[in-house]
């Protein structure tokens, strides 16, 4: 009989460790943030995430959301009208910083969307 009730307390006590071993760890999505940088300064630009306040600055990164915006700019002569951006927040619980990058291409200027994860 004693020997039967050490048995099942092994049993018991193995169980429990193996299931508290075995919890996966809870990896929340991380933040977004966006910045809007140029070399030139922009004559218009009016965009649809209302995470860029009016007058932004630029290379500040503003906490956003995930989603599809539309923005539309002018730069000199050049006029970008009604372009699109998507953000999405990353799955690996890390910071999300994205960069609207406004460039000259050495015959006119050009826009391009990157970002980098880095840990929180």
């Amino acid at each position: 009989m004693k020997n039967r009730a050490l048995k099942i307390s092994c049993l018991l006590l193995f169980v429990v460790l193996v299931s508290i071993g075995c919890k996966k760890e809870e990896v929340l999505p991380g933040k977004i943030y966006l910045t809007v940088t140029t070399a030139t300064a922009f004559t218009y630009y009016d965009d649809n995430n209302s995470a860029i306040p009016y007058g932004f600055g630029y290379g500040t990164y503003y906490e956003s959301q995930p989603g599809t915006y539309t923005y539309s700019a002018k730069i000199g002569n050049i006029t970008w009208t009604n372009q699109t951006y998507t953000l999405s927040t990353p799955s690996n619980g890390k910071r999300r910083n994205y960069t609207l990058n406004f460039y000259s291409t050495g015959t006119g200027m050009a826009s391009k969307l990157n970002y980098d994860d880095i840990n929180q």
